[in-house]
């Protein structure tokens, strides 16, 4: 489990069940994306990411995971686009408030290409 918030890392339960491998590695994946792809990998995940990236990194780690031939499942990526049902009243305002919690400091273009950018750089 790879992350650069040491907090976080600290808080990862116990590998369950006990057969199952699981290490905490500190490590700022914008500068060391490569090294974090290197060794013994059987599945590269990610959760919540894909739309937090420039699209300079996603073609770098499109393009590093291609060449160690490591497969990687990608969910939870957000667009900006919801469809929430049934509808409700306070379903504009929850978008709204979701929309505005999204980091600024990466390329919103990006978010709403994130899958299909990172699909044809690995094809």
């Amino acid at each position: 489990l790879f992350d650069n918030d040491l907090s976080l890392l600290a808080r990862a339960p116990e590998s369950d069940p006990p057969q199952l491998q699981v290490q905490t590695i500190p490590i700022d994946l914008n500068r060391d994306l490569e090294m974090a792809l290197d060794g013994l990998l059987d599945l590269v995940t990610t959760s919540a990411l894909l739309d937090l990236v420039s699209d300079e990194w996603l073609e770098r780690f499109a393009v590093e995971a291609a060449v160690r031939n490591v497969p990687v499942y990608a969910a939870l990526s957000y667009d900006g686009r919801a469809s929430l049902s049934p509808i409700d009243p306070m379903d504009e305002a929850i978008v709204t408030a979701v929309n505005r919690h999204q980091p600024y400091f990466f390329s919103r273009i990006l978010a709403s290409a994130a899958a299909p950018s990172f699909a044809s750089s690995t094809s």
